[in-house]
């Protein structure tokens, strides 16, 4: 268990991201290696949106706000800028709540992971995401 306050871990950490885990999958057993197939890994989706600096940290707010609300997105979490700030802010949102601040070091890689139902609409939640300021 990592214990963090207001995210203070290395996204790569939380996320598992660069950690390579598929490049040795045949030489681990897991709950794939069975019989029954009765269930279904392929519901959800995943991908990153790099999107453009915000103006303020309520557009930040309101872009994912809108994101989140698209029918299927479960979740949308990660970093972005905010126009003429020295930290990019670390957004976590789900259903109505969107949380966001700013980051404690200024070297995180920006992006916004979206995590939905399979088959979401990946162009409709960018074009929200790229969307004029909202001030």
């Amino acid at each position: 268990m990592l214990k963090s306050d207001m995210c203070r871990l290395p996204a790569e950490v939380l996320l598992g991201l660069e950690s390579g885990a598929e490049d040795d999958m045949d030489s681990r057993s897991a709950h794939h290696d069975h019989d029954h197939h009765d269930h279904h890994h392929d519901e959800f989706e995943s991908f990153v949106v790099h999107v453009p600096p915000a103006v303020s940290l309520a557009d930040a707010k309101a872009r994912v706000a809108a994101a989140v609300a698209v029918p299927g997105v479960l979740r949308v979490k990660g970093h972005m800028w905010v126009a003429a700030k020295p930290a990019p802010v670390v957004v976590q949102a789900m259903g109505p709540r969107v949380e966001a601040w700013f980051a404690p070091a200024a070297e995180e890689k920006p992006g916004l992971v979206v995590i939905g139902l399979k088959g979401i609409n990946k162009a409709r939640i960018e074009a929200v995401l790229e969307a004029e300021p909202v001030e």
